[in-house]
């Protein structure tokens, strides 16, 4: 490369400035170096300018040159080894200048350049990889470089940003692991604010990438290149994440696994950030893992719906803003795939090879031939770097081989006839490598590859393959003498150095054979301690031939043992079991003194007699004896304490927890040794959480409790994770997990349900420690373990084959968190740090009880036995509908879960939904039933207590304390069956079956005073009509008929829009319908409607209104009035054209005062109505004073008045309603003297003779008051009527 002179004499500065001296040497020109005594700062200056000009070149430079001038700015500050340099020029000028042209440059090769700066300064700077603060500085740069790519919308041809977008993925790919080592280096060196913020930008780099691998698609963009380069990109970084969040398994005892100084996994990440957790990554790893596994059995990405809409990420209560922008992001993707997965494996239990229905599956994009080949390339990869994710990549892999892309050039996933061939023989090939690793023995997946290659005509090399792996898998845990004959070699542990030239080899083998020889003479040349267990076995055998044919004779007096170097390391090793020198304890270290050998025929041993204490016989003692032996045994083992640095040491933990689950399920009856606190804690607290489970019925409290007695250790090994006296936690943790793997695989050899028993008593646990939480608000260690045990709830339960019923209903009791309201609120009277205390106490408890409801959402999903779905959404259900005491907020996201996500995601589980939804309902109907007479009686007494007045009694709203508390039991279960008959009208019989049934009054009370919710929802889902004439066809008992009153009442809202004219018609077919037993149509069926009614329609159906009861009456009054409040004291006129009908009229509904003018003009005689009816249902409406107001009573009196002044004849009761109206409105006294009556008069009211002696009596009872009187309008009447009113009412 040529650099010039400006830049060589930068280099020269940079030389001067670290005072390198001599001469450097810049490729093809030699450059002097500037003195050294020349002052540093003038230098540092000169280089600052030179890299400013530098830069700014870079800035300008063209496409072709980007690279050039990139490479020429990293000459120049690549090679600094001064940090107070590296600050000044780097930080302070390159870094950000770079960071600026890789998120906001319009020039592509000038931004890929940039990218490429960061990463090209970290591998050649040795300043930045031996400064943790440089290094972590440099790193933040390249993410946030990353990031800048990722953002769409940057550029406005898709081309350039899918370009761009690419490199970003590339650099990203290649920052994830250096980043992540520098996490992790942070949290171990207790930097955790140094480690956050480093995981924040990476967290939003990955989603980044997630993000345009999600938002890609088929329609525009599948046919250029860049779109598929990016995709490509996307799915390689896909794979590296999966690698990174993941562990990479135990680690065969006695092998060492070959370790890469670049790679990481979750075993590298320290413990302890309460952020930054291994549970948190895992989660991650496993969603991009079910990503890419619906890569390669869908053959591109399914659409993805909002699953984050219920509750935001409550499985991962502890992880910040970016980590849950994150999971929201892959999670989705992740759920698409496993939902059409469960689907398939419902469908293995018929047929074995049962395949994808990729019939009506929305899919995003294809992957096109590159894309695919790289996601296979990548899911190998995966499978054999990292032993736990093999099973499910091997499936998935094999699975697609035998359902391969369709060889067609019409294929519907986009490829060619060409491109389906050789991705169908890549999957072949693929499946053939894993099928030949031995980790397809190990995890039991040989089998669907097996199936796979021999459905591809490759069962002879599948047989050969197989072969080959399980030979390699019998290696691995094969004797020495077993590995030498193969001619296998093995090393403890392989380097790039590795050990293979021949003289090496053989070397190893000649001391190989010198310690064998030593090892067979004995202790001939010194003690050889053997390095492993096989070799121990061997020293074993072969120093059996130098025993002697009888143990000597031990000594009566015996001699004190010389105190030596022997003497004292045996004492350390044995942590002082040396020392004892009981003779009755044989199984001890020196217990071989109570043995006595004999060597005849055969090897027989036996008991001193003298080892026996009180003359008990031997099985008697011997029992006792081995119990304690195994307790002391298996306490040393769990006692163990083991690192989790080091994959050697991991393996070791896990062989201790498989062998103490193993020993705790063995050892039936064997009690907790005293000496060890822990284990006695941990059975303690067992047997006090069983005891105090409240959920459990006695008979299963007390199985329990004969499995805790029966098996203490295992009891003790199960809860040792939340022990008060536990220290190691994490490992607990695994124990416990693997108590409960380990009475799952072996339910089969015991037989005796203990699987079932070892998990009731381990969610027995939790629930009495987040009870003992919500009881203690102020202890922050009991809430910090109630909240650990609760947050690894799911991940629990998903890692075993199935959960009992009464498991599942122990998780739902961690929803009753009303304990903690009560203590909250003694605690919030306090000072403010108490009132924060028990506000932090409430937050707490309902994420665990979020989490609870979550936990029953992944066992509904995760598992596919049908009774423990069943069970996980019956609970979801009880908790929503308050069989399962909890908080009305908690209630709240059950019904949202139970019918956002259970209901509208599976299609199974909609079904169960709706069976637990009505096994509810049949529960409050019978709770209703058993409650009644308590009802009736609190009812009648608060009746008696209001006097007896029901005029003013809402019918729907509880009438006392006790109607009160058995409606709110009630309305949950109500509620949530209400919103299934929106989804599924059909069910709305049943509603109204069990509402209706004798005695159910209150359940019918409760669904009526909700009915307006599902009323407007099901008229927009299904249409107010249909639904109408549908619940209609429903109904026929009395009981049901009020219900579907009700239903119908609401489907008429009183405000917004009027009912359309279908729904109109709808309730006439239904009153037309639902005659009466005398054959005659109820009004009540058109009340609905009646707002929306021309008026003069309504005037013809005020007979049948008033003929019905007084309730319906009423009813119908307040409904032809509800839309015109404003205008209820006006008479509305139409303005009707000559010969037009007055049916045709635009006036609906009805205004008060129209109402009292047609009652009065009402021809009862006409319509059969008797004259009493009539009176009183003019009566009724002048005792409704709070809607017939006076001034509404004025305004009707005044228009049926002017109309009599025109000549229209006075209605019969208009006189009758003036009386009655003087008598309850005293304020119109003053307007019936001085305008109403002088106007009757002057119609000359007295020439009819009833409503003459109407005047008379209205004129006589106010002419004696005293505000105002009547006197003048007595005094207008003509002489000879004046005469007949004072001979018949004289004056006072």
């Amino acid at each position: 490369m040529e650099i010039d002179p400006h830049q060589a004499d930068a280099l020269a500065h940079v030389a001067a400035v670290e005072g390198l001296g001599g001469q450097l040497v810049v490729e093809e020109s030699t450059v002097p170096v500037v003195d050294a005594e020349t002052d540093a700062e003038n230098q540092l200056l000169m280089l600052e300018d030179a890299l400013v000009d530098a830069l700014d070149s870079f800035k300008m430079s063209s496409s072709a040159n980007a690279i050039t001038e990139m490479k020429a700015i990293l000459e120049m500050v690549g090679y600094i080894k001064q940090e107070a340099v590296y600050g000044r020029v780097n930080e302070g000028i390159a870094l950000p200048t770079m960071l600026e042209v890789a998120q906001s440059d319009l020039n592509i090769s000038r931004r890929c350049a940039a990218l490429s700066f960061f990463q090209m300064i970290f591998k050649e700077s040795t300043l930045v990889r031996d400064n943790s603060y440089l290094r972590d500085k440099l790193l933040s740069y390249w993410v946030r470089a990353s990031v800048g790519c990722l953002v769409e919308g940057s550029f406005s041809k898709q081309n350039s940003e899918s370009a761009v977008a690419s490199k970003g993925v590339l650099t990203a790919n290649a920052a994830i692991r250096p980043v992540m080592r520098s996490i992790a280096a942070s949290i171990d060196a207790a930097d955790d604010d140094g480690a956050l913020r480093l995981f924040r930008p990476c967290m939003d780099m990955i989603s980044g990438v997630f993000k345009q691998l999600l938002n890609s698609s088929d329609y525009n963009n599948f046919n250029m290149q860049g779109e598929d380069a990016l995709r490509a990109s996307c799915i390689k970084f896909l794979e590296t994440v999966v690698l990174c969040f993941s562990s990479k398994g135990p680690v065969a005892v006695g092998r060492r696994r070959e370790e890469k100084t670049d790679d990481f996994s979750l075993d590298d990440l320290p413990t302890g950030h309460p952020i930054i957790t291994r549970d948190v990554l895992e989660s991650i790893g496993d969603n991009a893992l079910s990503t890419l596994r619906g890569l390669v059995e869908i053959g591109g990405q399914l659409k993805v719906e909002n699953f984050a809409d219920f509750v935001p990420i409550g499985d991962q209560e502890d992880a910040d803003l970016s980590t849950r922008e994150l999971i929201r992001t892959i999670r989705p993707a992740a759920l698409a795939f496993l939902e059409v997965d469960v689907a398939r494996r419902k469908r293995e239990d018929e047929d074995p090879d049962a395949k994808i229905e990729r019939k009506g599956l929305e899919v995003i994009f294809h992957l096109s031939q590159k894309s695919y080949a790289i996601t296979l390339n990548a899911i190998a990869i995966v499978a054999t770097q990292r032993p736990p994710c093999f099973k499910e990549a091997a499936a998935a892999l094999a699975r697609r081989a035998m359902d391969p892309p369709k060889e067609s050039s019409s294929s519907e996933e986009g490829l060619s006839k060409a491109a389906a061939k050789g991705i169908s023989s890549q999957l072949r090939a693929s499946c053939l490598t894993l099928l030949r690793n031995s980790l397809s023995v190990a995890s039991n997946s040989f089998e669907i590859l097996l199936r796979a290659l021999k459905q591809a005509g490759m069962s002879v090399q599948a047989e050969k393959a197989l072969k080959v792996a399980k030979q390699q898998a019998a290696l691995k845990t094969a004797s020495r003498k077993v590995r030498n004959r193969a001619a296998v070699f093995y090393e403890w542990e392989q380097s790039e150095q590795e050990r293979t030239n021949k003289r090496q080899r053989e070397t190893d083998e000649s001391l190989a054979k010198m310690r064998a020889a030593k090892v067979a003479r004995g202790l001939g040349s010194g003690i050889q301690l053997p390095v492993n267990m096989v070799d121990a076995c061997e020293l074993v055998l072969l120093n059996l031939q130098h025993l002697p044919k009888a143990r000597p004779q031990p000594q009566k007096t015996k001699k004190e043992r010389e105190v030596n170097l022997d003497y004292i390391i045996d004492a350390v090793l044995s942590n002082g079991a040396s020392l004892l020198r009981d003779e009755s304890r044989w199984y001890d270290r020196n217990g071989g003194e109570a043995w006595s050998l004999e060597i005849g025929d055969g090897v027989k041993f036996s008991i001193n007699e003298k080892a026996f204490s009180g003359g008990s016989g031997q099985e008697n003692y011997f029992q006792p004896q081995c119990k304690q032996a195994s307790a002391d045994a298996f306490s040393r083992i769990i006692s163990c304490k083991t690192s989790r640095r080091n994959g050697n040491d991991q393996a070791l933990t896990n062989f201790k927890n498989q062998l103490s689950a193993r020993l705790a399920w063995t050892l039936k009856g064997v009690e907790p040794p005293k000496q060890q606190p822990q284990l006695n804690a941990a059975y303690t607290l067992a047997m006090e959480s069983v005891r105090n489970s409240d959920l459990l019925e006695i008979g299963r409290k007390n199985e329990l409790q004969r499995m805790v007695k029966d098996f203490p250790l295992a009891a003790s090994c199960l809860v040792l994770e939340y022990a008060d006296q536990i220290t190691e936690e994490d490992e607990a943790a695994i124990l416990a997990k693997q108590m409960l793997y380990e009475a799952y695989m072996n339910e089969n050899t015991r037989g005796d349900n203990s699987e079932e028993y070892a998990l009731d008593v381990f969610m027995s646990c939790i629930c009495y420690i987040n009870k003992r939480a919500n009881l203690k608000p102020t202890d922050l260690d009991l809430k910090k373990k109630a909240s650990s045990v609760t947050r690894a709830l799911s991940q629990t339960l998903t890692s075993i084959p199935r959960v009992s019923k009464s498991a599942l209903s122990l998780i739902s009791s961690l929803c009753d968190i009303d304990a903690i309201y009560t203590a909250v609120a003694e605690l919030g009277k306090g000072t403010i740090s108490s009132s924060a205390a028990a506000h932090a106490a409430t937050t707490a408890a309902e994420k665990r009880a979020t989490i609870a409801l979550l936990a029953l959402r992944d066992c509904a999903f995760h598992f596919s036995d049908k009774d423990t779905q069943q069970a996980a959404v019956d609970c979801a259900v009880g908790i929503a509908t308050g069989r399962f005491l909890s908080p009305s907020n908690i209630q709240d996201k059950a019904l949202k879960l139970a019918m956002n996500v259970l209901y509208a995601k599976s299609s199974t589980l909609a079904e169960m939904v709706i069976v637990s939804a009505t096994s509810e309902l049949e529960r409050v109907t019978q709770y209703a039933i058993r409650n009644y007479e308590k009802v009736k009686t609190a009812n009648e007494v608060a009746k008696e207590k209001d006097g007896g007045d029901e005029k003013n009694r809402d019918a729907l709203v509880p009438h006392s304390l006790e109607e009160k508390e058995v409606m709110e039991n009630m309305k949950p279960a109500a509620m949530l069956y209400m919103a299934l008959c929106v989804r599924q009208p059909d069910m709305i019989k049943t509603l109204m079956l069990c509402s209706g049934r004798s005695r159910a009054d209150v359940l019918s009370k409760t669904v009526r005073g909700d009915m307006s919710k599902m009323a407007r929802a099901a008229a927009t889902a299904h249409g107010a009509a249909n639904i109408a004439l549908k619940v209609a066809d429903m109904t026929s008992e009395e009981k049901e008929v009020t219900l579907l009153l009700a239903f119908l009442d609401n489907l008429s809202p009183k405000s917004g829009p009027l009912p359309n004219q279908s729904l109109i018609d709808a309730c006439f077919q239904i009153q037309s319908d639902k005659l009466s037993l005398e054959g005659t149509e109820d009004p009540r069926f058109i009340i609905p409607v009646v707002s929306a009614l021309p008026r003069s329609a309504l005037v013809k159906q005020l007979p049948s209104f008033i003929s019905a009861s007084d309730r319906v009456y009423k009813a119908s009054l307040v409904r032809m009035s509800e839309r015109l409040s404003r205008q209820a004291t006006t008479f509305r006129n139409d303005d009707l054209s000559e010969g037009e009908d007055e049916s045709s009229a635009s006036l609906t509904g009805m205004t008060l005062c129209e109402q009292l003018v047609f009652l009065h003009r009402l021809d009862f005689a006409s319509v059969s109505l008797p004259q009493k009816r009539y009176l009183d249902a003019i009566q009724i409406c002048l005792e409704m004073d709070n809607l017939f107001t006076d001034r509404v009573i004025l305004s009707a009196l005044e228009y049926v008045s002017q109309q009599f002044l025109q000549g229209e004849k006075l209605p019969l009761a208009y006189m009758r309603t003036i009386i009655q109206t003087v008598s309850r409105h005293e304020t119109l006294h003053a307007w019936i003297c001085s305008e109403l009556l002088p106007r009757l008069l002057e119609g000359r009211v007295y020439e009819d003779r009833r409503q003459w002696e109407g005047w008379m009596r209205c004129a006589r009872m106010l002419e004696s008051t005293s505000a105002v009187s009547s006197i003048t309008a007595i005094n207008m009447l003509p002489e000879e009527q004046y005469r007949r009113y004072r001979s018949k009412y004289p004056e006072k």
